[in-house]
C-alpha cells in the first residue's frame, strides 16, 4: 500500500497595513538605529518588495514622519501615565524617569521623536501632547512663562544628554551611572522646591 501524499501546510499570509509597517520599522530602528533605517530593511523584514511599501508610506520621508508620530504618541502615553496620581517631587521624578527609560528602552523610536514640531500640523499636535505632562508638573511648582520654558528645556536637555552619553558607552568612570542619574533627579527636585 502506497503512503498517502504529504500535503504542505497552508499558511495565511500576514495582512500588511500601515500599522504593521510602522511596527516593523520601529523594531528595526531600535535594533539598528533610526539613521540606518531603510525601506529595503523594512521590506525584507516583511518579506515584500520595497515598492510595495509605497502603498502604506510615502517613501523614506513618509516612513520617518510616521515613526516620529508613533514615537511621540507612545512617549506621551508613558509620560502621562507616569504623572498620574502623583504630585510635586514624586510626579517630577516619575515623569523624568519615564522619559529616560523610554529613551533607553527604545533608542530608535526616541531618535525618531526628535523632529521639529513645525514639520507638519500632525507633528505639532503630537508634540503638544508629549510635552504636556512635564509642563503640568513644572507648573505645579508655580513656574510660568519663560521660567517654565527654561526649566523644561534644562530638564529635557539634561536627560537627553545623559541617556545619549550612556548609550554611547561614554560614562566609563567607576561611579555607577544609575547613582549619577538619581543625583540628577535630586538636583532637579531641590531646584524646583526652591521656586515654591
Amino acid at each position: 500500500m502506497e503512503p498517502l501524499p504529504v500535503t504542505a501546510a497552508v499558511t495565511t499570509p500576514t495582512r500588511i497595513d500601515r500599522d504593521l509597517v510602522l511596527d516593523t520599522a520601529a523594531q528595526l530602528a531600535d535594533e539598528h538605529g533610526f539613521e540606518n533605517l531603510t525601506l529595503a530593511m523594512v521590506a525584507a523584514e516583511l518579506g515584500i518588495r520595497s515598492q510595495s511599501l509605497y502603498s502604506h508610506v510615502e517613501g523614506i520621508d513618509g516612513l520617518r514622519e510616521g515613526l516620529a508620530l508613533r514615537a511621540q504618541a507612545l512617549l506621551a502615553d508613558e509620560l502621562r501615565d507616569a504623572a498620574m496620581a502623583r504630585t510635586g517631587v514624586a510626579a517630577l521624578r516619575s515623569v523624568v524617569r519615564a522619559l529616560a527609560d523610554f529613551a533607553s528602552d527604545h533608542p530608535g523610536l526616541y531618535r525618531a521623536s526628535l523632529r521639529p514640531p513645525e514639520a507638519s500640523p500632525e507633528m505639532r499636535t503630537a508634540n503638544e501632547h508629549t510635552v504636556a505632562p512635564l509642563m503640568a508638573v513644572l507648573e505645579s511648582f508655580g513656574l510660568e512663562g519663560e521660567d517654565l520654558q527654561h526649566h523644561y528645556r534644562i530638564i529635557w536637555s539634561s536627560v537627553h544628554g545623559f541617556v545619549t552619553l550612556r548609550q554611547a558607552g561614554l560614562l566609563r568612570w567607576p561611579a555607577d551611572p544609575e547613582a549619577s542619574f538619581e543625583l540628577l533627579l535630586d538636583m532637579f527636585a531641590r531646584q524646583l522646591e526652591a521656586t515654591r
